[in-house]
């Protein structure tokens, strides 16, 4: 799983045009001074941002990580605390508050993906949570309502991890644009 995150954190600099690739120890040092030292040291060597050398990549960024945060749902790792708390939103925030405009732009981009896709997660969530209280509110479904009282417990406590996570990243960019003003 560590090579993931990896792959993941990796996926962020490199997309904003920076070479450096992440190591897994990096992985447990301070995201903000990784992110000071790859554009210090590594942007100078950069080739240009994506989104200034291919006309779709903006489309194409914003679709992936609302892809990963659906996938991410569907395998149940959005919902432990490591993925988003741990490993992507500090990331997120470091590259956010970097010096460099095409690493700030692309942080800004992934956050507004995530965040929306969080939505629509909470969304159908809160549909299928509504569906087993009716189900439950039927007097014949006997044996089964023990089930869907787990089912309730389980979508009520990935709700508040969607919650935690897009008021998390929220509020990080919020910060972020105030200390930039």
């Amino acid at each position: 799983m560590r090579l993931v995150y990896v792959c993941v954190v990796s996926f962020v600099p490199q997309s904003s045009g920076c070479l450096q690739q992440v190591s897994a120890s990096d992985l447990d040092r301070d995201p903000s001074d990784l992110a000071m030292e790859y554009s210090d040291a590594q942007f100078q060597s950069s080739i240009a941002p994506p989104y200034e050398r291919i006309k779709s990549f903006g489309q194409r960024w914003v679709s992936f990580w609302s892809k990963f945060v659906a996938a991410s749902s569907v395998n149940g790792t959005l919902y432990d605390d490591h993925l988003f708390d741990a490993v992507l939103s500090p990331w997120l925030k470091a590259v956010a508050s970097s010096k460099v405009r095409a690493w700030r732009r692309m942080a800004t981009m992934a956050t507004f993906a995530i965040i929306s896709e969080l939505n629509e997660v909470s969304l159908r969530n809160m549909q299928r949570s509504d569906v087993i209280e009716q189900q439950l509110s039927d007097k014949k479904i006997g044996k089964a309502a023990a089930g869907l009282h787990k089912e309730q417990t389980a979508l009520s406590e990935q709700l508040d991890a969607i919650h935690r996570i897009a008021d998390g990243l929220f509020n990080e960019s919020e910060a972020h644009k105030q200390t930039r003003t």
